[in-house]
C-alpha cells in the first residue's frame, strides 16, 4: 500500500478565540492603571508560545473577575495545531511578562477627617483650592513620614475647613494617623487663611470708621497682586470685566462709592496679575492702613473670573533617542524575537515618560558587538525637555525587554550521519517530512536531548547523507558523532523502499519466470495513495492519472501496458484507490504482486497531485476554555465562570 503526502502550496490557517485564566486580588486595579500594556504582554507572549508572529494574535480582550483576570485571545494559526495543541501549548505557557506587570493595591486608610477652625475658609476653597490641597497634602506626608502622592483629598468641606482624606501604602493604624495630623502644626495651611475684611463697627461692608465724605481726604497710589498662571489669558479675554470687578470690590471693602477708585489698570506681570489704581482716603488712614485693608480683601468677583485657558492641543514634539543595553547575545535575540522587542521596548518606554503607546512613533534595533542600541521616536509636551526624557529613560530598567533576553544556546558544528542505499531519492522525494521527524527523535533519544535540538540543515543523496548541528547540548562533536554512528536508527531504515528491479539486475526488466510464453493467469489487485486532496485531481485530471498508473505499473513489472488493464480509479476517506488486473505468470505469487505494488514509487502519478486552489473559508471562532497556572495556583474556567 502506498501511503505518502502530497506536497502543500500554502499552508491553510484557521482563527480561533481561548480563554485564559490568571488568579490575583488584584487584576482591577492593575488594568485601571496598565490596560494597554497588559494586552500587548498578552499579545506578544501568546505569539511567542505558540511560534506565530505578533500580526497573527489578532484581537485581545481583558477583564477583571472577583479574585482573577479574564482574557479572551484570537489568533491565526495553521489548521494543522489543533484545539487541543493550542490549548496545551498557552496552558504550559508561564506569561512571565505578564506577571511582570501584575502588582497589589497599596495599603489603604479608612477615610479620615481634620479639622481647622476659621469662619472664611470658604475664600481659600473658592480661590486658592490648589494651593490649599498640595499644603495639606505636603504636611500630612510630612507628619507621616510619607510621600504627598500616597495622600489622597477626597472633598474640602468649609465652615469651619473639613479636610477628608485617605492614605495609600502606610502600615500606620487609623488611629495613630488621627494621631498624628492632629498633632501636626500644618503652617502652611494655615498662612493661606485670610478673613474677610469687616466695618470697624462689626458689620459687613460699612464705611470704616474715620472715612467720611466730609472728611480731609487725599489720593493714594496702591496696587493689589494676585497669583495664577494663566491671569494672562483671562486679561486677554475679560479686561473690562476684571476691571470693574476689581473697581467695585475695592470699593465696597472701604465702604466707599466707585468714584473714590479711579486710574484702575491690569497687567500680567511673571506669573501675577497686577491691578494699579488710586484710592481717595481720609487724610488720617494710613497708607499701612489702606494697604492692610487691601491684603484682608477677599476679591471674590475678581477670582470669580479666573479660568485656566483652554485645555488646547498641548504643544508638542517629536525627539528621537538612542538606548543601548549590554549584552553578548543580542543578535541571537533579534533574530528570533525582533518583532516582540520593538513592542516591549515602545511600551516601556511610553510608560517611563507617561505617555500612551500611540505616542512611540517608530522604535529601531540593532545588534552591534557585546550589546543592543534601539533608538525610540517619541512624540511628548513640549516642555518636558531631551534632557528630562534622556535622564527619565536613563532610570528606566526596561523589565519587560530583559525578560526576553536569553543567551544563545551550545551549539555544535556542522555533522553528518550517512545511511547506505542507493534509493534514498524516493523517500526524500515522496516522503522528506517523515525522514527528518524520524531522524531528529532518533537523534535526539542518542543524545538525550529534546528533538527540537536537532536542527537539520541538509539531506543530501546518493546514499543518504543527514547534514545537522546540536543546539543546548555539552558533548563533543566526536562524542554526538560517537553516540549518533552507534545508534540503529530503526525509524529512519524502515521509510527506506528500494526501486523494482528485473531479476537479472536491470531497471525495468522482466522479472524471472515472467515471460510471454509462459503460463499466465490475470490478478485484481489495489493500490492506495494518501491525501486529501485527490478528489481533486481526479476531478481535475483523472486521464492523466489512470494513463500514469497503468505506465508505472507496467513499468515496475518490465511488461507491456497491455499487461495492464481495467484500471479504475474512486476516492475514498482520504485515500485514492486504483483498482485494476494485472497479466501475471501463473509461478509469481499474489504476494509476490503485492510485494513489488508495494515498492513501487509511482513517481509519475505522485507529479500529478496538487492541493487544490486556495480559497478562504469562513473563519471559524472558537471559544475553549484552559486550564493556566498562575502564580498561586491552577484555575479550571469553562464560559468565563470558574469551576
Amino acid at each position: 500500500r502506498c501511503m505518502s503526502r502530497g506536497p502543500w502550496e500554502e499552508e491553510k490557517k484557521v482563527v480561533t478565540t481561548h480563554e485564559l485564566g490568571f488568579e490575583g486580588e488584584d487584576w482591577d486595579y492593575v488594568l485601571e492603571r496598565r490596560r494597554t500594556e497588559v494586552k500587548d504582554v498578552l499579545a506578544v507572549e501568546t505569539a511567542r508560545a505558540l511560534g506565530l508572529g505578533r500580526e497573527d494574535v489578532l484581537e485581545v480582550e481583558v477583564d477583571a473577575v472577583p479574585r482573577g483576570l479574564i482574557a479572551f485571545v484570537t489568533v491565526r494559526h495553521p489548521s494543522l495545531l489543533s484545539d487541543r495543541q493550542v490549548e496545551e501549548t498557552l496552558a504550559r505557557c508561564e506569561y512571565k511578562n505578564l506577571w511582570a506587570l501584575y502588582e497589589t493595591r497599596p495599603l489603604e486608610s479608612s477615610v479620615l477627617m481634620r479639622r481647622f477652625e476659621g469662619d472664611d475658609w470658604d475664600l481659600v476653597v473658592d480661590n486658592n483650592r490648589k494651593k490649599l490641597e498640595d499644603a495639606f497634602s505636603r504636611e500630612t506626608a510630612a507628619a507621616l513620614g510619607v510621600s504627598p502622592s500616597q495622600v489622597v483629598l477626597l472633598d474640602c468641606r468649609v465652615g469651619s475647613l473639613l479636610m477628608v482624606f485617605k492614605v495609600l501604602g502606610c502600615a500606620m493604624s487609623d488611629a495613630e494617623i488621627t494621631e498624628r495630623t492632629e498633632a501636626h502644626p500644618y503652617d502652611e495651611v494655615h498662612a493661606l487663611y485670610r478673613p474677610r475684611i469687616r466695618s470697624f463697627e462689626g458689620v459687613d461692608a460699612a464705611a470704616p470708621r474715620g472715612f467720611r465724605a466730609d472728611a480731609d481726604e487725599v489720593w493714594t497710589r496702591s496696587r493689589v497682586e494676585f497669583e495664577g498662571e494663566d491671569w494672562d489669558y483671562v486679561l486677554a479675554m475679560r479686561e473690562a470685566d476684571l476691571l470693574r470687578a476689581f473697581s467695585n470690590a475695592t470699593a465696597e471693602a472701604f465702604g466707599v462709592d466707585e468714584d473714590h477708585v479711579r486710574d484702575v489698570s491690569a497687567r500680567y506681570v511673571a506669573g501675577n496679575l497686577h491691578f494699579d489704581f488710586e484710592l481717595r482716603r481720609p487724610a488720617a488712614l494710613t497708607k499701612a492702613d489702606v494697604n492692610a485693608r487691601l491684603k484682608e480683601c477677599a476679591y471674590a468677583a475678581v477670582w470669580a473670573l479666573y479660568e485656566p485657558r483652554p485645555l488646547e492641543e498641548e504643544k508638542k514634539v517629536v525627539t528621537t533617542h538612542e538606548l543601548g543595553f549590554e549584552g553578548e547575545d543580542w543578535d541571537y535575540v533579534l533574530e528570533r524575537r525582533r518583532t516582540e522587542v520593538k513592542d516591549v521596548l515602545a511600551v516601556e518606554t511610553a510608560r517611563a515618560l507617561g505617555l500612551g503607546r500611540e505616542d512611540v512613533l517608530e522604535v529601531e534595533v540593532d545588534a552591534v558587538p557585546r550589546g543592543l542600541i534601539a533608538f525610540v521616536t517619541v512624540r511628548h509636551p513640549s516642555l518636558l525637555s531631551d534632557r528630562q526624557v534622556e535622564e527619565t529613560l536613563a532610570r528606566c530598567e526596561y523589565k519587560n525587554l530583559w525578560a526576553l533576553y536569553e543567551t544563545r544556546p551550545l551549539e555544535s558544528s556542522v555533522l553528518m550521519r550517512r545511511f547506505e542505499g542507493d534509493d534514498w531519492d524516493l523517500v526524500v522525494d515522496n516522503n522528506r517530512r517523515k525522514l527528518e521527524d524520524a531522524f531528529s527523535r532518533e537523534t535526539a533519544a542518542a543524545l538525550g536531548v529534546s528533538p527540537s535540538q536537532v536542527v537539520l540543515l541538509d539531506c543530501k543523496v546518493g546514499s543518504l547523507l543527514m547534514v545537522f548541528k546540536v543546539l543546548g547540548c555539552a558533548m563533543s562533536d566526536a562524542e554526538i558523532t560517537e553516540r549518533t554512528e552507534a545508534h540503529p536508527y530503526d525509524e529512519v531504515h524502515a521509510l527506506y523502499r528500494p526501486r523494482i528491479r528485473s531479476f537479472e539486475g536491470v531497471d525495468a526488466a522482466a522479472p524471472r519466470g515472467f515471460r510471454a510464453d509462459a503460463d499466465e493467469v490475470w490478478t485484481r489487485s489495489r493500490v492506495e495513495f494518501e491525501g486529501e486532496d485527490w478528489d481533486y485531481v481526479l476531478a481535475m485530471r483523472e486521464a492523466d492519472l489512470l494513463r500514469a498508473f497503468s505506465n508505472a505499473t507496467a513499468e515496475a513489472f518490465g511488461v507491456d501496458e497491455d499487461h495492464v488493464r481495467d484500471v479504475s480509479a474512486r476516492y475514498v476517506a482520504g485515500n485514492l484507490h486504483f483498482d485494476f488486473e494485472l497479466r501475471r505468470p501463473a509461478a509469481l505469487t499474489k504476494a509476490d504482486v503485492n510485494a513489488r505494488l508495494k515498492e513501487c514509487a509511482y513517481a509519475a502519478v505522485w507529479a500529478l497531485y496538487e492541493p487544490r486552489p486556495w480559497r478562504r473559508k469562513r473563519r471559524l471562532l472558537r471559544r475553549t476554555s484552559l486550564a493556566l497556572r498562575a502564580r498561586t495556583g491552577t484555575t479550571c474556567w469553562s464560559g468565563g465562570a470558574r469551576r
